[in-house]
Formats: C-alpha cells, structure tokens, sequence
C-alpha cells in the first residue's frame, strides 16, 4: 500500500495525471516547477524522488518524459475527496486530499470514492465523524439503501427511500434530524453512488 501524500505532493501527483490525460505524455519538471510556483526544478526533484519512493510514480532523473503514474496504483487507488457538506464540485479532481488502497477490501469493478464525514446525522449506524465512508459510483440506489447524495452544491449521507414513483424520503440515522422530502424530478437532489464500506483510523 501507497504512504500517505503531503498536499504539495498530492498536488503535484493530479497535475501529472491530468497533463498525461490531455497531452497523452508526462510533464517536464520545469512544467511541475511552474505550476506549483518553486522557485527553482531542484524543488519538483525533491518532491518527486518523495513520490517514486512512496510508490506513486516511476521516474528516471535527467531523462525527458520520463515521469509515469504507477498503472497499479491508478488501477486500486480510489480518491479521498474530502468532507461531506463543504459545498465544493465534489468529483472534480483538484479537491481529490489523498488516495485509498482498497484492493484488498473492496471489489474492483466500478468507480469508487471516499468520502470524510463531518456531523452525526448517521450515528445510528456506526457511521461517526471524521470516519471514511467508501462509495460506488452509480446514479440510483434500492429502497432503503445508505446513499451519498448532493442536495444543492452541499453532500450528505443519508438512506434514502421512495414514497410513490414520485418523490424520495432521506433519512437520518439519529433521531435529532428531521427526514427530507424531495421530488424525484428536484434537479437539487442527485444521488452520487451507494455506500458499499466504511473505514476508520485507528485511536491514537
């Protein structure tokens, strides 16, 4: 499993990823260097050799393009992409905090995110602040099922459930929070994935 990133390497890691997706090649590191603003390359080197030793990158110093996002990380790394109800464009990768490791947990078929919760409205069923909620991208969910979903520009948790063919119920798991009616036709609901796990750091 891939260490922890600090910011300036998290940033650094997306910008790689969307250069390589629009320009089909790796970036320079005087192109890093610009877009982070460092002073000088000998910074971008630094974090670079960083990324190559947590194992998020290959790269052969002095040798152009030579800079690659490890495939197999790309391939069981999910992104964490920060607290429910910031307000933030949530999937957009520039608010991607870090990457999960989930191959050994979860399956891998499908689009995956984490999500970092903030509040208690989901106490009822273990899911507690600053936990980390994993979420399979998908555009529906069954009756009853635990949800993330936006409400406006703002995320939330709930589980959601369905009155008529007409209009959705979401749910709280703790009683101080009213349920939430909307119609299925409200372009201010959108329902984003289900919740399929939840991670947890240990107590310190």
């Amino acid at each position: 499993m891939s260490e922890t990133l600090t910011s300036i390497q998290n940033k650094i890691l997306q910008f790689i990823i969307k250069f390589q997706r629009l320009q089909g090649f790796s970036p320079s590191c005087q192109e890093i260097t610009g877009y982070c603003g460092f002073a000088s390359p000998r910074s971008t080197t630094e974090h670079l050799k960083r990324l190559r030793k947590k194992n998020y990158v290959d790269w052969i110093p002095r040798k152009a393009r030579s800079l690659r996002v490890k495939i197999d990380f790309l391939e069981y790394a999910i992104p964490l992409v920060g607290y429910v109800g910031l307000g933030k464009p949530i999937l957009e990768t520039d608010n991607y905090q870090d990457y999960l490791d989930l191959s050994t947990l979860f399956p891998q078929n499908g689009k995956k995110f984490g999500l970092r919760i903030k509040g208690d409205s989901m106490n009822g069923v273990g899911i507690f602040d600053q936990d980390i909620v994993i979420v399979h991208q998908q555009s529906n969910v069954k009756h009853g099922e635990i949800a993330a979903i936006r409400l406006n520009h703002e995320l939330t948790i709930k589980r959601v459930f369905y009155k008529s063919d007409s209009q959705i119920i979401l749910r709280s798991e703790n009683p101080a929070f009213n349920p939430l009616y909307f119609s299925l036709k409200d372009s201010q609901v959108e329902i984003l994935g289900k919740v399929i796990g939840l991670l947890r750091e240990a107590v310190k």
